[in-house]
C-alpha cells in the first residue's frame, strides 16, 4: 500500500535540496597574470599590449590584453654631418630619439667644378711603329684620353696616358685615321670636351735593300715597294745630317729600282727614302728609311 507524502514533507525535502544543487554548480576564479599576460611596451615600429590576467584552473581569461599602437619615430633636426665635395653633395643625419635609429640624406648640390682647357688640335706623324699623335699641355690636367675614328667609322677611346705624346701601333698600312685627345681633371676640374680632329693617313716605312755603285758616277738604290702609296722621294746627300740634299721624285709606287746619276766620283752619299700619297688634296708621308752610305765608283 502506498504511502502518499503530506504537502509540507514535500516541502521540506526541496528546501533541504536547494543548497546542495546551489553549491555543486557554482566555480570561483583563481585570477593569475603569468608571462602570456604581462604588459608589452610599444616600440617606434611595433605594436604593445596592456597588462592581462586569467583563471588559474579553468585558463578562462579574467581582464583581456588590449593592443597599444606603435609609437612611431621621433626624429630630431637635420644635422650636417658631411660637407659637400666635388664628386657629392653634402649629407645630413637625423637620430631618433626613442630607439636611436639614423636617417641620412643628401643636402645640396655638388661643389662646383672648372672644366679644363680644350686640347689644342694634336699633331700626327707616321713613324717606323706606327702613326705618332702629340699635343700641347693642358694646364691642372692629370692625365689625357686619345680617341680614334678609322675613316668614317664611330671615335672610340683607344688609349690614355700621363705624356704628350702617343704611338698608334695598332693602326695598318693604307687606314686614315682622325686622332682626338681629351684632358682629365680632379678635384675642383672637370674634364674638358674633346679637341678638334687631326687626321693621317698610315704608310708604313720603306726598307732600302740595296745601295751600290757599279758604274763611275752613278749608285744604283733598290727598296721594297709600299703599294698603299703613290710613289717614293728619294734623298742623297753627301752629309751625313742631309745638308743641301737632292730629291728624285718617283711617281710610280710599284717601282723599286732607281740609278742615281751624275754623282761626284769617289765621294761617299748617304741615301734615305719614303713613301708618299696624296688624299683629299692633302700630302701625307711615310718615315723615312734607315740612312744606308754608298761610295761611288771613279
Amino acid at each position: 500500500m502506498k504511502r502518499r507524502l503530506s504537502g509540507l514533507a514535500v516541502f521540506l525535502v526541496m528546501l533541504l535540496c536547494i543548497p546542495v544543487i546551489s553549491f555543486a554548480a557554482v566555480h570561483i576564479h583563481t585570477e593569475v597574470t603569468d608571462d602570456t599576460d604581462q604588459a608589452v611596451k610599444p616600440t617606434c615600429t611595433e605594436p604593445g599590449l596592456t597588462q592581462g590576467s586569467h583563471c588559474a584552473d579553468c585558463g578562462e581569461v579574467i581582464v583581456k590584453q588590449e593592443t597599444l599602437p606603435a609609437l612611431g619615430h621621433r626624429f630630431g633636426e637635420w644635422v650636417t654631418t658631411s660637407s659637400a665635395t666635388y664628386e657629392r653633395p653634402a649629407i645630413q643625419t637625423r637620430a631618433c630619439s626613442m630607439c636611436g635609429l639614423k636617417e641620412t640624406r643628401p643636402y645640396g648640390s655638388k661643389l662646383e667644378r672648372i672644366r679644363l682647357n680644350k686640347p689644342a688640335t694634336p699633331r700626327t706623324l707616321n713613324k717606323y711603329g706606327g702613326i705618332q699623335v702629340s699635343w700641347k699641355k693642358v694646364p691642372h690636367a692629370s692625365y689625357y684620353i686619345i680617341a680614334r675614328r678609322i675613316g668614317s667609322g664611330s671615335v672610340k677611346q683607344i688609349a690614355q696616358t700621363k705624356k704628350l705624346v702617343f704611338l698608334d701601333r695598332s693602326v695598318k698600312n693604307g687606314q686614315t685615321c682622325t686622332y682626338y685627345i681629351k684632358a682629365v681633371g680632379k678635384n675642383k676640374y672637370r674634364d674638358s670636351y674633346f679637341s678638334v680632329g687631326r687626321k693621317m693617313y698610315r704608310l708604313a716605312r720603306i726598307n732600302l735593300t740595296y745601295a751600290k755603285s757599279t758604274r763611275a758616277g752613278t749608285v744604283t738604290v733598290r727598296w721594297q715597294t709600299n703599294k698603299k702609296g703613290q710613289g717614293y722621294e728619294l734623298v742623297y746627300s753627301l752629309k751625313s745630317n742631309f745638308s743641301g740634299a737632292k730629291v728624285s721624285r718617283i711617281g710610280n709606287n710599284a717601282k723599286s729600282v732607281e740609278v742615281i746619276r751624275k754623282l761626284k766620283k769617289g765621294k761617299r752619299y748617304y741615301i734615305k727614302i719614303r713613301a708618299f700619297r696624296k688624299v683629299s688634296g692633302k700630302m701625307y708621308y711615310s718615315c723615312w728609311s734607315k740612312t744606308v752610305r754608298a761610295t761611288v765608283k771613279k
